[in-house]
């Protein structure tokens, strides 16, 4: 959810850019890439349906973009595996990984990064908007890329970075993240003939906001749906703890897109959530709903792009005949698909950060209760609460401190207890 990657300045991020900006083995053959929607690659062939999750069904190997256009990141190799997954309602499904190799990499290491694109729009997957000649309109990618994964690959560390939406976009629905997450950490391991990492690699997860959400239920499901994935720690900032509470929240403000683009992307799973919204939306506001899987959040580089831009301000809720019934009707689904307290817990430990203002993923004091749960549940957390901030600029307030959370894991040194940390910018 970082509408706003625009209030990031360049200055500021920059500093890790310079040393990955440059030679780059490309591909032979380098061409312009094709959008998820019309890339043939993006569509497996016949029979895929009956293979395991985590199977790889096709490869390739990519030229990484970098927050210059037109210029690469310097990687000893980049690659994309499609591989076979599962949806929010148990089916089978695919999905997209790219799988960054840095130069000195220690493939022993692997680190995987999610990806806050906030969009039920699979050509904004970060599969297509980290590739050399992409399309800005995806440009969030790229911001990551500067802000959370050039610390990694500095230091060697392979980077997983998958599509968890899958291939239908669905936004906003924590079973699909988490099949998605965890398929995409077992086609890695099946993937040592094409990357070089190991089958047993120490394996961290890392996001922000969705990103985080993604990560959270991946931990959340992974002993039922893939006990054979291993996860040694995650690294968790801006997550929302109720979607239902993002919706009511965001309404009528900067972000309120994020409420259209959520209901997109669940009834992109859900067919009868898309039912309901058939017959109860108003036919004069189907277009600005449309605009979510037409257009990306936000283009860092263009300003007037975006669902974000083109829905600022809209109550969403009255765009329905029946009003905030839209919510309320659908609370069991919504619950389901974005309340993780409702769940057990994951089983590694975890750095999280959150900022006490958070304007979009609201109700610090659900937060702070879900984090005291898991550490008298057994877990080791730190906990890093960052006070008098929103939800974009709290970013980089954690950042330092889930890179090095990240590394000592890796080092075999994770946490061992709670903590909790409060911080006044």
């Amino acid at each position: 959810m970082l509408l706003a990657s625009q209030v990031f300045s360049l200055t500021a991020l920059l500093w890790a850019v310079i040393p990955f900006v440059g030679a780059s083995n490309q591909p032979r053959g380098f061409k312009k890439p094709l959008t998820p929607s019309v890339d043939p690659f993006y569509t497996p062939d016949d029979g895929w349906e009956l293979t395991p999750p985590g199977t790889i069904l096709k490869s390739r190997r990519v030229a990484i973009a970098s927050i210059v256009q037109g210029v690469p990141t310097a990687l000893e190799s980049a690659h994309q595996l499609l591989y076979r997954t599962t949806n929010g309602r148990g089916l089978p499904n695919y999905a997209m990984n790219t799988v960054l190799i840095p130069y000195g990499a220690q493939l022993d290491l692997l680190a995987s990064y999610h990806v806050g694109y906030d969009s039920p729009n699979n050509d904004c997957s970060p599969s297509y908007g980290i590739q050399l000649g992409a399309s800005t309109n995806s440009s969030e990618t790229l911001i990551e890329l500067v802000v959370g994964m050039l610390p990694y690959l500095k230091k060697g560390i392979p980077l997983s970075v998958p599509d968890y939406l899958q291939r239908t976009a669905a936004f906003m629905v924590g079973q699909s993240a988490a099949y998605a997450v965890l398929d995409s950490l077992r086609a890695v391991r099946n993937s040592k003939n094409i990357t070089g990492i190991s089958e047993d690699a120490i394996t961290t997860i890392h996001g922000y906001s969705q990103g985080a959400l993604a990560a959270l239920y991946a931990g959340l499901y992974r002993r039922s749906y893939a006990p054979d994935v291993r996860i040694d720690g995650a690294a968790l900032g801006g997550m929302p703890t109720n979607i239902s509470e993002v919706f009511y929240a965001v309404e009528k403000t900067i972000s309120a897109g994020l409420a259209a683009a959520s209901l997109m992307g669940i009834a992109h799973v859900y067919p009868e959530l898309r039912a309901y919204i058939d017959k109860h939306l108003l036919p004069k506001y189907r277009p600005l709903y449309e605009i979510t899987q037409q257009e990306c959040i936000a283009d860092f580089y263009k300003p007037v792009y975006g669902y974000a831009v083109h829905l600022i301000g809209q109550n969403v809720s009255t765009w329905f005949d029946n009003g905030r019934a839209i919510i309320s009707d659908n609370i069991e689904l919504f619950n389901f698909v974005g309340v993780p307290g409702l769940l057990g817990k994951p089983d590694f430990p975890m750095f999280i950060w959150r900022g006490t203002d958070d304007e979009v993923a609201v109700g610090i004091e659900e937060h702070d209760a879900l984090v005291q749960r898991y550490c008298d549940e057994g877990l080791a957390i730190e906990y890093l609460r960052v006070h008098k901030t929103l939800h974009t600029p709290t970013i980089p307030f954690g950042l330092p401190g889930a890179h090095d959370f990240a590394a000592r894991v890796f080092k075999g040194k994770p946490p061992t207890k709670c903590t909790t940390n409060d911080l006044w910018p």
